[in-house]
């Protein structure tokens, strides 16, 4: 299956939290790895690391901003969490979601092109609307699926009376910079969203986007017209 590593931050003030490392990222001593051989192991630890159940368990032996390589390895892992179906299948939708919002912004190496470009409306207003709506449903699907994950490692390890299955709206990790809660409600702000597509009518600008193929364009020192012209229409022009 290939292997599989995960990574978290050493001194953290919030919740730890932890992140699959992908084959092209590197670490340090500032954010520790733990590795597997194999990638299905690594994907049924992520939700439970990232769970309130992890937490708690730090907290009771481990009070402090400082979390340790062996801090992480000496967290009892229950038999029910591997190779469970429901678990795997709720953190997938959580890792899409959460790698949707990545990708939708300009510092993602996978960015393809701004968000309200690819709602293809008529105007800016209908434009954010559709934004507004898909990325509203994405967010509460996110916060639905945390819950449920909470729900599941809760009732693994039979600590019902000590703690509930409840994720702050606040936690949730996507829309960080377009969004915030007010009265415990998600708003979008459309002040973000139109700086984001101002950044990328920039990049059209000067080749570095264009809105006749996805993804970066020209990026390196004495890329010329040309080189533009035959990445986006694919054939050379004279």
């Amino acid at each position: 299956m290939g292997y599989g590593r995960v990574t978290w931050s050493t001194i953290s003030s919030a919740k730890v939290s932890f992140r699959r490392v992908l084959k092209h990222e590197s670490f340090n001593k500032a954010a520790p790895t733990l590795v597997s051989n194999d990638s299905g192991l690594i994907d049924s630890v992520i939700p439970l690391l990232n769970s309130k159940i992890i937490q708690y368990i730090l907290n009771v032996y481990n009070p402090t901003l400082n979390y340790l390589v062996q801090d992480i390895e000496n967290i009892p892992i229950h038999n029910k969490v591997f190779n469970n179906d429901n678990i795997l299948k709720l953190y997938q939708s959580c890792f899409v979601s959460s790698k949707k919002d990545w990708d939708a912004h300009e510092t993602s190496w996978d960015f393809k092109q701004n968000e309200l470009i690819t709602q293809n409306r008529k105007n800016v207003k209908d434009a954010f609307g559709k934004f507004k709506d898909y990325w509203s449903g994405e967010f509460y699907h996110l916060h639905h699926n945390e819950e449920e994950l909470n729900h599941q490692f809760i009732e693994i390890y039979g600590l019902k009376n000590e703690l509930t299955s409840d994720v702050p709206l606040k936690e949730i990790t996507i829309l960080q910079e377009e969004s915030k809660i007010v009265n415990h409600e998600l708003f979008i702000d459309p002040v973000p969203v139109l700086l984001q597509l101002l950044s990328y009518s920039v990049g059209c600008l000067f080749g570095r986007y264009s809105l006749n193929k996805s993804g970066l364009i020209l990026a390196n020192q004495g890329d010329t017209l040309q080189d533009f012209l035959n990445k986006c229409f694919h054939q050379p022009f004279a």
